[in-house]
């Protein structure tokens, strides 16, 4: 059966008359993914009109990612956000296409002198559209990229004052000639993240390989190969390197990291799309007015809002590098998927500042012994 496009439409269009939820809110109260959503949408209205009858506008663009991305420039600073089940994070920047290795695309954004980071695998990149939503006094603009389940990866909001102009150039260059509204997306069951550890693993090789290696990405691969998720890996290495904590001493690390001042590498995902953001935790606070009550962080630049419930178990990990360990508090859901990360903001040539280590070892004694 295919996509009730009108049907969308004035659902969209009645919701956001009674209030305005969140498009991904909505598009799960509908039974539809949000990348189904803007699919219904492409097409809607007078193009770069949208207004309250139409209040949500999409056009849908061409699947040549990387040419996209190296125009990003010109639309100056961009806010790229990315969400999983715990939270979104959201940091504002110029960015422009870093470097890229296979199907592996780097994102990064400049903010002065931080430099922050989107890793994903292009072969996910299923769909993309520019949107345009009719708010009360503005209208926001974006760009949305799906994976082929419909689950945003990433989205670069224009501010306010941003270019309009420039904006509408570049959504007419990479418009997809095809613009149809609807069509279902190839929808997949949502692959799940924990394994079980197989017996086949060597767990004293497994630490060896830990121990030895110098670089976080080849040791990912490693683990990778022999089958192991994130969180199965962080199981064999030993305490010694990695021990299970509680995952609610976060918003007591995130507090004691903003008192003294800390720059913090902040990192959250969903599926092979992972952003890390480089800022101080300026602001720590608890918002209860949501359904799940929301642990609000925010720095220049940077707004990261978690919902804890999601956040099943935590873990302090130790990574070795070539100037020193390196240490960092993950984040998992029940199902082992890894949902965040937050470390010190390193040097290049440099292992975990004292102040983060001393902070550590304040917070949770001698577990990192």
């Amino acid at each position: 059966m295919g996509l009730n496009v009108l049907g969308v439409r004035a659902c969209v269009a009645g919701a956001v008359a009674r209030r305005r939820p969140p498009l991904h809110e909505l598009a799960a109260e509908m039974g539809l993914s949000e990348g189904e959503l803007m699919a219904a949408h492409v097409g809607a209205g007078p193009r770069h009109r949208p207004s309250a009858g139409v209040p949500l506008q999409a056009v849908r663009l061409r699947p040549r990612w990387l040419g996209l991305l190296a125009r990003l420039e010109s639309l100056g600073e961009l806010t790229l956000s990315t969400r999983n089940e715990a939270g979104e994070l959201s940091v504002t920047a110029c960015w422009q296409p870093g470097d890229l290795e296979g199907a592996d695309l780097e994102l990064l954004g400049f903010d002065g002198p931080l430099r922050h980071r989107l890793h994903c695998t292009t072969r996910s990149w299923h769909q993309g559209y520019a949107t345009e939503e009719a708010h009360a006094c503005r209208v926001v603009r974006r760009l949305q990229f799906f994976d082929d389940r419909g689950e945003r990866l990433c989205s670069l909001t224009l501010p306010g004052d941003g270019d309009v102009t420039a904006w509408l150039a570049l959504v007419a260059r990479w418009a997809d000639p095809d613009q149809r509204p609807g069509g279902l997306l190839s929808v997949r069951p949502a692959s799940v993240a924990t394994r079980v550890v197989s017996p086949v693993v060597d767990a004293l090789a497994w630490r060896r390989t830990w121990a030895s290696s110098r670089h976080e990405q080849a040791l990912h691969e490693a683990g990778v190969d022999l089958g192991l998720s994130a969180e199965a890996a962080l199981q064999l290495v030993g305490a010694r390197y990695a021990q299970p904590v509680d995952s609610e001493a976060l918003s007591e690390v995130l507090a004691d990291a903003a008192l003294q001042g800390l720059s913090l590498d902040v990192s959250t995902g969903c599926g092979s799309a992972w952003l890390t953001v480089r800022s101080e935790a300026a602001g720590v606070r608890l918002d209860g007015s949501c359904r799940c009550p929301r642990l609000h962080v925010s720095g220049p630049g940077m707004d990261w809002r978690l919902c804890e419930s999601p956040l099943h178990r935590a873990w302090l990990v130790r990574r070795p590098s070539t100037y020193g360990l390196r240490t960092s508090l993950e984040l998992f859901a029940a199902s082992g998927q890894r949902l965040a990360r937050v470390a010190a903001r390193h040097e290049t040539l440099r292992g975990d500042p004292c102040a983060w280590r001393l902070l550590l070892e304040q917070r949770f004694g001698s577990t990192l012994h």
